[in-house]
């Protein structure tokens, strides 16, 4: 059978101390990605979105997705603030982590460059 990751998540909100809201902290690559997440979240959480993506090339695509990404949470309506850490551009880090998978199948390999986030380049400014 399926997860039903809905039930899950109505779970660990039902589960959350009724004082006060506890940090998240939501990794996105662009605005429309997090448009619905930050809608929702932000009514039990206060969260911090981290923008960074490594993968995103050209540096001009990621610049223009961080733009969007900044003007999403500037003019979503949210019970409050949600904050924004945006990673400096490293296009060489991902490219120098998957060199030698060209030839992985999709799905085939892992790219682990970004699943860390202590190794972000930005970690140490997290709230």
């Amino acid at each position: 059978m399926k997860e039903n990751y809905q039930k899950q998540l109505d779970a660990l909100l039902a589960a959350l101390p009724p004082e006060g809201k506890p940090r998240l902290l939501l990794q996105s690559c662009c605005g429309p990605c997090s448009s619905y997440v930050l809608e929702y979240l932000t009514r039990y959480f206060r969260v911090t979105v981290l923008y960074y993506n490594p993968n995103i090339q050209p540096r001009d695509e990621y610049d223009r997705r961080l733009y969007w990404q900044r003007e999403l949470i500037r003019q979503l309506p949210t019970p409050e603030p949600v904050d924004l850490l945006a990673c400096d551009y490293d296009g060489q880090r991902y490219i120098d982590v998957v060199r030698g998978l060209e030839r992985e199948p999709e799905g085939g390999a892992p790219y682990s460059g970004r699943a860390e986030p202590r190794s972000y380049p930005c970690w140490h400014h997290l709230p």
